[in-house]
């Protein structure tokens, strides 16, 4: 049996649609979304399994350990997914937590429908080769999800460099260790797939420390061409279906 929770005096209050100033509806049963939390500074991807009187039903996202993710009611997240061709979010508020299998959280409008961002776009959980810098001095990793906006990633320990006894060469720019990359560095940034390396300059835009892990770098494209973009999302999806038509999400 499922269990339902709603805290004291937090009513759910639908949108109605002559305040969506997109004339938009929500997103619909089935879609993908990203969800932003507004205390953690970053993106968990989730579906849409229901919607209820205006209110949006959720899965739980989980996070690297599989664990699903744990936020107080009363937490202001972003929604964003695409549709009709666009981007589109809508701010909500964690309004109830149903503790079934899987869980769920209870989404209650908190805004109206917005054009969304291209660096909010939704993104899938991948596992491909990335590299900061060029040459010798390039730092190497992989990626931990990808969108078509930027990208997760931890890197390796070891910074590549020349070989011992190997002739002296024109030392390439440095790229700096992991412990001395910050938020809003600017890295130029490769990411190799099966069929496509996109290479491009990049923003750090979040770094989370772990003693018992490696460091995390959320990262921003930088000038992506349009058609790369559309190339990058259109991975995205078929990888999203896949994971999905196998249950691993």
């Amino acid at each position: 049996m499922t269990a339902h929770w709603t805290p004291p005096g937090r009513d759910v209050h639908p949108v109605s649609k002559d305040e969506n100033v997109l004339g938009e509806e929500y997103p619909e049963v089935g879609a993908v979304v990203d969800l932003f939390p507004t205390s953690l500074g970053d993106a968990y991807m989730s579906w849409i399994d229901d919607v209820r009187d205006g209110v949006l039903v959720a899965s739980v996202p989980r996070d690297l350990a599989r664990r699903p993710m744990m936020l107080a009611v009363g937490e202001q997240i972003e929604v964003i997914w695409k549709t009709s061709g666009a981007l589109r979010c809508l701010s909500v508020v964690l309004a109830g937590i149903d503790l079934g299998e899987p869980p769920h959280w209870r989404l209650r409008p908190a805004g109206v429908v917005k054009r969304g961002q291209r660096r909010d776009a939704v993104r899938v959980p991948l596992r491909v080769p990335v590299v900061f810098g060029v040459g010798e001095a390039a730092a190497h990793g992989t990626t931990l999800d990808v969108s078509e906006g930027g990208l997760r990633c931890v890197l390796d320990k070891r910074v590549t460099g020349p070989a011992p006894g190997a002739p002296p060469r024109v030392p390439a720019p440095r790229v700096p260790a992991d412990s001395e990359l910050r938020v809003g560095d600017v890295v130029r940034v490769s990411v190799s797939f099966p069929d496509l390396t996109v290479t491009c300059l990049s923003e750090i835009t979040r770094r989370h420390t772990d003693d018992e892990a490696p460091t995390e770098f959320s990262l921003r494209f930088i000038g992506l061409p349009e058609h790369v973009e559309d190339d990058l999302r259109r991975r995205v999806f078929t990888r999203l279906r896949d994971l999905r038509q196998r249950g691993l999400l």
